[in-house]
């Protein structure tokens, strides 16, 4: 269908496999926009019952139904609120001149004959399986992945992994897709409709070889084979390397006093690193402390042990010495704990971070690089969300980076698809 001469009907059975793809969660993130409207008319968390009873309402009302690849803290749409990935994502746009005109069925093979070419790329190259839908203007690649829990202090060096690894797999196998890859990103909710041309509502489906419509347990049994599948693929975007300009390990320097030129130094950092400026000058958002949490909210910590950890690790990143980055976080950091701890919380504090910075020195590097090189790089992109509007550009995100525990359970299992 891909005019308004009939009404939409959405699939429901096309729905639960969806559900099933992204993985078991209590509320699933879902914004619903119209064409031509600047923001969305929906953007939160709802049960997946709770979308299932309006998703009909919202077609028919001409609105575009997003959800997220991965599942993601309440009230926390960036990067950093990301909780577990559960979703490779490869999006594949058909290749047409007039994007105010519905695709062709020309344009639209062509599309799905890439996208089942990269899916066959990485299926043998990992012994995975990734399951296609047509997006309506394209086709979509999910690869449903054994859920991964993301502490908050790995997230951003997990979703550059992501990143570099589909853009590598992609140039490898020769296919054009597109270049965001952000694991917060949206895609539509297969089974409803492509609305983003007005009134002209475009079907979205599951492609046959693993969907069975009059079978939907044959079909979620499938899913979840491929998941226990992709554990090799996983483990291989756990493992991806994130280029970086070389680095020599951290050295614990001699320490220092603070003088007039290290706070040279500092006042010269905080204007080049604008998370350094606000996280030194508390202009974050703390969920312990509701009076911090001002929209917009760029940068979000759950306590304020959490938003020094992150200082702390930058400190440590930039050179200061143990001395240094006791001063400052006594004297000119307004986050405020610091002050009102003993020796023993600040010393488990440094080492901790020392510790993180020198096994991720190489990550942390990289997205300063890509930070100072590119401030305001944009990148195509066609379902992404930013506080709670739709755009079809994005800013590259900027680094977070805190502490804890980043061990993984593979799952080892494997099944032949049915």
């Amino acid at each position: 269908m891909d005019s308004s001469t009939e009404k939409p009907i959405v699939d429901f059975n096309a729905i639960k496999v969806h559900f099933e793809i992204l993985g078991a969660r209590e509320k699933f993130h879902v914004t619903v926009k119209k064409a031509g409207e600047e923001h969305p008319t929906f953007n939160g968390w709802l049960t997946k019952d709770e979308i299932i009873a309006k998703v009909q309402g919202w077609t028919d009302q001409g609105f575009t139904i997003w959800i997220s690849i991965n599942d993601m803290e309440e009230g926390n749409d960036l990067i950093e609120g990301v909780t577990r990935l559960c979703d490779l994502f490869f999006d594949v746009d058909v290749k047409r001149a007039d994007k105010s005109k519905p695709a062709t069925d020309e344009e639209r093979l062509e599309a799905l004959q890439r996208a089942s070419k990269l899916e066959d790329y990485i299926g043998k190259k990992y012994n995975a399986r990734g399951l296609i839908a047509s997006s309506g203007n394209g086709a979509h690649i999910h690869f449903p992945l054994p859920c991964y829990q993301l502490p908050r202090e790995v997230r951003s060096i997990i979703n550059e992994k992501v990143k570099s690894f589909s853009k590598r797999v992609a140039k490898e196998a020769g296919i054009e897709v597109d270049n965001t890859f952000d694991i917060r990103r949206v895609s539509t909710l297969i089974g409803t409709f492509n609305q983003k041309i007005k009134d002209k509502p475009l079907k979205t489906r599951w492609i046959r070889d693993f969907y069975y419509p009059n079978n939907l347990d044959e079909t979620i049994e499938n899913v979840r084979t491929a998941r226990e599948v992709n554990h090799r693929l996983l483990d291989a975007i756990l493992k991806e390397p994130i280029e970086a300009t070389p680095q020599k390990p951290v050295e614990i320097q001699t320490d220092a006093d603070f003088t007039p030129e290290t706070l040279e130094k500092l006042n010269r950092l905080r204007q080049k690193d604008k998370k350094l400026d606000k996280l030194l000058n508390k202009e974050i958002c703390i969920e312990d402390e509701p009076t911090t949490l001002k929209e917009p909210c760029e940068y979000k910590y759950k306590s304020r042990s959490e938003t020094e950890f992150a200082l702390v690790i930058k400190l440590i990143f930039y050179d200061f010495t143990k001395t240094q980055v006791f001063f400052i976080m006594s004297n000119i950091s307004q986050i405020g704990k610091w002050r009102e701890k003993d020796e023993s919380y600040w010393n488990l504090t440094y080492n901790k971070a020392l510790q993180f910075v020198e096994e991720y020195k190489a990550e942390l590097q990289a997205e300063i690089e890509a930070q100072n090189k590119t401030l305001h790089e944009i990148t195509n992109a066609d379902f992404m969300l930013e506080n709670g509007t739709l755009y079809d550009k994005l800013e590259t995100p900027t680094i977070k980076v805190l502490i804890g525990n980043k061990k993984s359970s593979l799952f080892t299992k494997e099944k032949k698809l049915k």
